[in-house]
């Protein structure tokens, strides 16, 4: 739908469209560095499948994005989708000092771990389609997966400072990749879909009062709740296609109540 006056970021593609073109392109080119298209040199990378099965020259960090989702991803009725390609996000350095100082702040009471969570969002534009240069990021303010990726969860899609969920407000993300499936999107042309993978800090020993500020809560089922965005980094864009139901079985319409319930 457009607006009769004028245009809004958020009513839809056309309207995204038109801010997108005023702004000037507003891609961040560099932000991403691509490494994972086609043409792989058939090496086993430890997940029982050679890299000539994905796109592109693998590296480390990719190995370890490509090996949590396949060995993480659990669901009754989905199977595990293909990756298309990851790309490795150069955060911003004020955020990796945020980042710094909260392991540190966790290191002062006790000791923490830093583990992979996987965080799923809208993503509406071209990101990862290879025909639209696919390295290069919107500025459209209903574009979660963009806007996580350039702001680091200072702030979410439609400006929101915070998710809303039964943990309370704060970001919400999962161990299970298939889980943080259900709050993305495909694309409107293409079988694909985007989510981050995170690293978040877990105190070794939650110290009663401070979880909230200095740690991720992780619930028994996998889900990872962050009061604190300071916690938090994203780390790889993972792309890949829509995952289809196993043989026989049927995916469920109801959905999670996206953007605003977590």
């Amino acid at each position: 739908m457009r607006p009769k006056f004028g245009t809004h970021e958020y009513c839809g593609r056309t309207c995204a469209e038109e801010a997108k073109r005023k702004a000037g392109g507003g891609g961040l080119l560099g932000s991403l560095t691509s490494s994972f298209w086609s043409g792989g040199a058939g090496d086993d990378d430890g997940t029982g499948r050679s890299s000539s099965q994905y796109p592109g020259r693998s590296t480390g960090s990719d190995k370890h994005a490509n090996r949590r989702f396949q060995e993480r991803w659990d669901d009754p009725i989905l199977a595990l989708p293909e990756i298309t390609a990851i790309f490795q996000i150069n955060v911003a350095k004020k955020y990796m000092n945020r980042f710094k100082d909260a392991v540190n702040a966790a290191e002062r009471l006790g000791g923490s771990t830093t583990k992979s969570a996987f965080y799923g969002g809208q993503c509406i534009c071209d990101l990862g389609v290879p025909q639209f240069g696919t390295d290069e990021l919107c500025t459209w303010g209903s574009c979660s997966i963009c806007i996580v990726i350039r702001k680091c969860f200072d702030f979410l899609e439609f400006k929101l400072p915070h998710h809303t969920g039964d943990l309370g407000n704060g970001i919400y993300a999962n161990l299970n990749p298939a889980k943080a499936n259900r709050f993305t999107v495909q694309k409107a042309n293409y079988e694909i879909r985007a989510m981050i993978l995170c690293s978040i800090i877990h105190l070794n020993d939650l110290v009663q009062g401070d979880k909230n500020k200095h740690s991720a809560f992780i619930e028994d089922t996998g889900r990872v709740f962050c009061a604190n965005k300071d916690v938090i980094l994203p780390r790889q864009l993972i792309l890949y296609k829509d995952p289809k139901p196993k043989a026989g079985l049927q995916p469920s319409r109801a959905g999670p109540g996206y953007p605003f319930l977590r």
